[in-house]
Formats: structure tokens, sequence, C-alpha cells
């Protein structure tokens, strides 16, 4: 399939994604499944962590198995890493944490938020996952009955909800986050001001109309009405909207999402004697618990089962049910620890797959010193020298600047090996090349490499002939004070280096290996003058008034 006919498709699947995100639609695990295909078949790993993300939480929406979902995290996490993309790492990580949430391990679920966070950026706007992992934090906090903390996560949270409106679920989030406020503020010191003033700023930010035929259908908003009704002694309007709850309960088509949110209604329903209404949210929900495999939610409903019986007086058969909450606790240790494994496993393997990134970029930084720098001396090779010749060449022309080429051999470097050995010729052009990296060290704009053998290239960048010639004697005098002895040459009995240099202003296109021919052969004069010596030329072509103008010393 071609590249563009796969653009179109891609674009078309992610179009067609968000939407059914919003919609709560379940056959959006059939694009994602097509996108994933593609995805893999493009070795695209952002695309893959994308794609895998969204099916975790597709299957998480719609109740299609918690193994499932905890199976695509896992896998997507590691294309999520791979490529870069961390705000999908972080929201797997607090999909993650929200299912460990629902077992009741908060210690976990905290550890995976704590990660989660790791993941983001504070001062990104551009996405509200920040805000969401906060506010599930402050989730956290509530059913741990701090309901203060829950307040600071939440106050820090909506900001990052309120002003990111490109989120599919933008309306879902933000609705979630006032109406959790509203709640808490009831929770401390029964607070119906601000709980009141919560619901008018969530009607402002969506708008009257839109907000209503939200909220209508909303059962977090039919319960906080509820709360606020009975706060305020409103018999009627507090029927009204049990009735409305208990409606909304029978037509909609819960998702797993909002157990625990029925659960608490439930709570509330019994803390306030109202038993009626109580087992019939009890009548509504227990087909969908009896499907639920979260052992804790089972727990959770059947005590407020046995809790039920006893206000109802029917004692034998809430201890009936105390035995059944017995056996359910022990599968929920079995659960536990399967979540606990899950989690381990997912640690191993994001550390597994960070240490084999690690182990390709040691391998490639490997490779790329390997490409660049010469073997024994760690200079800069030929490969380096002609990349970076090439911009000093095109900056000097552009500039207007001098461009100084030397090249310097050592001076009666045979004899040296025959008299010590190859072995010792490589010490030889360490120390040598260790002098070379000294003096680049000590001034800017200098750069040097190994061009081969016993030769070596430096370039200057804006020095006129004077400066050129002290630098090139600084280089000289380091190498001379290395005193390496080399007895048997008559000439050079102590190592040192004779140097051949061109400076002048490159004309456009002018390259390395213009520069180079004027040099090697300024090398070559003065080292029939005498060993040790520096030549200085100007020209590309050799004559002998260019000679007896050249710099010699």
């Amino acid at each position: 399939m071609e590249r563009k006919k796969h653009e179109v498709i891609i674009d078309s699947l992610l179009a067609s994604i968000d939407e059914k995100r919003s919609d709560l639609d379940e056959t959006v695990i059939d694009d994602l499944e097509v996108l994933l295909e593609i995805a893999k078949e493009q070795n695209d790993d952002y695309l893959c962590g994308y794609a895998y993300y969204h099916l975790a939480e597709a299957y998480y929406f719609h109740d299609l198995g918690l193994n499932e979902t905890r199976h695509f995290l896992l896998e997507g996490i590691q294309y999520q890493d791979r490529s870069g993309n961390h705000t999908l790492v972080a929201r797997s990580y607090n999909l993650l944490a929200t299912i460990v949430s629902l077992g009741d391990n908060m210690m976990l679920a905290m550890d995976n938020y704590m990660t989660a966070l790791r993941y983001c950026d504070e001062d990104d706007h551009s996405t509200n996952i920040y805000g969401i992992i906060l506010i599930n934090i402050a989730s956290v906090y509530l059913k741990l009955n701090d309901a203060t903390t829950a307040m600071d996560y939440l106050k820090k949270a909506i900001p990052y909800i309120e002003n990111y409106r490109e989120d599919a679920l933008y309306e879902r989030n933000i609705c979630i986050s006032y109406i959790m406020m509203a709640n808490i503020y009831l929770t401390i010191n029964n607070d119906l001001h601000n709980a009141q003033k919560c619901i008018r700023h969530l009607r402002e930010i969506i708008g009257q109309e839109r907000c209503d035929t939200y909220l209508e259908h909303d059962i977090c908003f039919l319960a906080l009405e509820i709360r606020m009704m009975k706060a305020q002694n409103d018999t009627d309007g507090y029927r009204e909207k049990i009735n409305m709850l208990l409606k909304c309960l029978q037509d909609d088509n819960l998702i797993v999402d909002e157990i625990e949110d029925i659960y608490e209604i439930c709570k509330m329903l019994l803390e306030f004697d109202e038993l009626d209404a109580c087992f019939e949210v009890g009548r509504i929900i227990s087909p969908i618990i009896k499907n639920v495999h979260i052992s804790n939610m089972r727990l959770q409903f059947m005590s407020l089962q046995i809790e039920y019986l006893r206000k109802k007086g029917n004692f034998e058969e809430a201890n009936r049910l105390c035995g059944h909450y017995f056996d359910i606790s022990q599968e929920k240790q079995k659960t536990d620890a399967i979540e606990y494994l899950f989690a381990v496993n997912v640690r191993k393997s994001v550390e597994d797959m960070k240490k084999k990134q690690a182990d390709m970029k040691q391998e490639n930084d490997r490779l790329s010193q390997q490409a660049e720098f010469d073997e024994l001396t760690g200079l800069p090779n030929r490969y380096s020298l002609s990349q970076m010749s090439d911009m000093l060449f095109d900056r000097a022309n552009r500039e207007h600047r001098s461009l100084a080429v030397e090249i310097f051999d050592i001076d009666c470097f045979k004899q040296f090996n025959d008299t010590f050995g190859h072995q010792a010729g490589d010490k030889c052009l360490k120390k040598v090349s260790e002098a070379v990296r000294g003096f680049c060290k000590s001034h800017e704009h200098i750069y040097a490499a190994r061009y081969g053998g016993d030769e070596f290239i430096l370039m200057y960048l804006g020095r006129n002939d004077l400066e050129v010639q002290e630098l090139a004697e600084d280089l000289r005098k380091r190498i001379s004070e290395l005193h390496i002895a080399n007895p048997n040459a008559r000439e050079a009995p102590i190592i040192s280096i004779s140097q051949g240099i061109r400076n002048s202003v490159p004309k456009k296109g002018s390259r390395l290996w213009d520069y180079m021919y004027t040099a090697d052969n300024a090398l070559y004069q003065i080292k029939q003058e005498r060993r040790g010596g520096i030549m200085i030329l100007h020209n590309a072509y050799l004559s002998d008034s260019s000679l007896a103008d050249a710099k010699v010393n």
C-alpha cells in the first residue's frame, strides 16, 4: 500500500476514533484494531503506542476484560516510551492506577499515579493529562477520608482540565471535576453555598442548555443534587431527584467506570435511610455486579447489602451473606497478588526495554565514535575532517575571513619505528595527539585531525600570518617539550614536527583539498631546507615568487 494511501486511511481512522471516544461507542475497537495493524506494518512506534492505549481505554470503559486491558497497557507503554510519547505513557500509568484503585490497592494505585506524574510536564498546557492524574489522586484521598488534601489536589487540577477543550471527553472531565469539588464542599462543614457555586460555574463553562442536557443523565450530578436538596430540607425536590436517579439508572447502559459511583450513591441512600430507593438501585445493579470480575467491587456491594438487611431487621440473611463475604475476601487476596505481579511485570518490561535502548545507544555511540574519530589517537579522522572543513570554508568565505590549513608530520618517524618498534611508535603518536588536543583547547577556533600515519591536519579560522605563525610555534614547542628521544635520527634526536601552512581568504567553492595541495608543498619545501621548520604560503600555485614571499621560521 502506498504511503499516501496509508496516510489518508490513518487520518480517517484517527478522526473516527476521536468521535467514537467522545460518544463511548464500543465500535471504536474495530477502528483501533485496523489502526494497530497498519501501524505494525509501517513499524510506526508512535501509532502502535496510540492504538494500544486507546484499545486499553475502550476495553476498560466497556468492561471487556481487565486482563486484556492490562495486556494492551503493557504492550503500549513499551512503544510509547520508545517513541518518546510521554503523554501517552502518563495516560497508560494513570489508567493502570485507576484499575488498581478499583481493587482497593491504594498504595499500588498511588505508586502508579506518581509514576504517571513523572512522565508529565507540569508547565505543558497542550494536554490535560496532568490535571486528570491530579483528580484521580484527589479521589484516592477521598476514599481515605482526607477531604482537605483531596481538595488541594482538585484545585490544582481544574485549570488543566478547564483550559484544554480539545479532549474528546472534555465535558465529561469538567463535569467530574466540579461535581467532585461540590461534594467535597458538602463533606467539609456541609458548605452548601460553595457547592452551589461550583455548579453555577460549571454551567457557565459548558453553557446552560448544553450543561442541562448532559447533567440530566449524569448519575453523579443527580446524587449531588439529592445531597444538596437534603441539606436544604427540600423534601419535594429531594424525592423528585431520587426518582430521576432511579429512572436514569434504569435507562442507561452503565459502564464499569460508573460502578464505583453507584456504590457511593448506595452508601448515601443508606445513610439517608432511603431503603426502598437503595433496594431499587440494588435490583438494577445486581446483574452487572454478578459479571464484574473485580472482587473488591463485589465485596463493597455485599457490605452494603449486609448493612441494608440489618437496617431492615433481617439479621439471619445478613449473617448468611457474611459467610459469602469471607469467601470473596479470600478471592480478593488472590486478585491482589495478581495486581502486584502485573505491576512488577510492567516495571520489569519497561526497565528491560530501557536497558536495551541504553545498550543500543551505547553501541550507536561507539559506531559513531568509530566513524568520526581515529581509533589510535582519539582525534577526528578523515571523515570528520571533511565535514568540518566544508563548514569552515563556507563560513570563512561568507564572512571574508582568513582560513589557514596546516599539514604537519613527525620528523624522522620512520627511524623511530625502526629503532623502537611499531608499539612504541603508536605510543609516540598518542603523546603527540595529546599535545595537539591540549593546544586546541588553549586556543579558540582551531580544529585538528589525524590525516594518516604520522600526518596531522590543523585549521585556524580568522588569523593573520603573524597569529598563525605564533600558534604554529606554540604547537611545535609543546611537541618538543615531550622530550621523546629518537637517538638514531641525526637530524631530529628529539621528536619534532615540520609544518606547512596555507593561509588566505577562501574563494567561493574552495575546499580543503585546494589548500592541502599548497600546504603539502610548503611542508615539502621546509623539510628540504631543514626539519622542524614552519612555512606559510598564500597562493594555490607554487612559483619562485610565491616561495620568496613565504613566511618561514
